[in-house]
């Protein structure tokens, strides 16, 4: 069987309409693109569970118990795929007729070192939805930094684009037809900014992988991109979203992430 160029991540939890409409842009004909498959992943008690994609070809569905962060159950779909490219999307956008042809005729005329994403309107330069090469996976270990439990995931690989000096969006037709929904649960944002910046090092290892040695203004640039996040009037906004009670998977991402800074720091000390 012939490796597809492209398999599209689509985890789920919730709205089984927009679901529909979000694979019915994907396929043609009533199946996946020739050259592409789909990876469905559903949350075992999630009551929106629907079996309608399980016949169509080039369709996988998976279903598993939650997972503590969203970027994890992404990466479990990543290990399920099997294409050279692969690609993240979500249940409540919709991509145009053709979308697998454009992205085709982009990524085997650049080379595979690119980070390519797809074009999201109001951030024509931000790497909001990452489509990469495996090759690209292999320098972080990841598809997605699986310690977020929201947000800065995609500017994992943003600053990595930046670091090296090649990004480039892909223009599929990205729409969003219920409307752009806004980030729930957010909370200790504070942390999560001074973690993003705390594991630069390994963004900067990455690159490194890639092209060598970084040029300094590269990574003043990544520094100033994410300034505003650590500003006391940008948390309080974004933290009213909040829950009122931190759920236990939460917690539990929270306490990994806090391990993580533990290792780095000794690692420093010892260095």
């Amino acid at each position: 069987m012939t490796q597809p160029l492209i398999s599209v991540l689509l985890p789920t939890l919730g709205r089984p309409g927009q679901l529909i409409a979000a694979v019915a842009s994907l396929l043609e004909a009533g199946a996946m693109p020739e050259g592409t498959e789909l990876l469905i992943g559903f949350q075992e008690d999630d009551p929106a569970i629907t079996t309608v994609f399980d016949t169509a070809p080039g369709v996988r569905t998976f279903r598993w118990p939650a997972f503590p962060t969203l970027a994890r159950k992404v990466n479990r779909l990543a290990e399920e795929a099997t294409g050279a490219y692969l690609m993240a999307f979500a249940n409540d956008m919709a991509v145009a007729p053709g979308w697998s042809r454009i992205i085709r005729d982009t990524v085997t005329t650049r080379a595979e070192t690119t980070i390519f994403h797809i074009l999201d309107g109001p951030n024509p330069d931000f790497t909001l939805l990452p489509l990469l090469h495996r090759r690209m996976i292999a320098t972080t270990g990841f598809f997605c930094a699986p310690w977020f439990p929201f947000w800065f995931t995609d500017t994992w690989w943003d600053e990595i684009g930046t670091l090296i000096d090649s990004k480039h969006a892909i223009d599929i037709g990205l729409t969003y037809p219920a409307g752009r929904g806004r980030s729930q649960g957010l909370r200790d944002l504070a942390f999560w900014t001074s973690f993003l910046n705390l594991t630069r090092p390994m963004r900067l290892e990455a690159a490194r992988r890639l092209i060598g040695p970084i040029p300094p203004e590269r990574i003043l640039t990544c520094e100033q991109r994410v300034a505003h996040l650590g500003h006391a009037d940008f948390i309080a906004a974004w933290e009213n979203n909040a829950d009122p009670i931190a759920s236990p998977r939460y917690l539990e991402a929270l306490t990994e992430a806090r391990a993580l800074l533990q290792r780095i720091g000794g690692m420093m000390i010892e260095g």
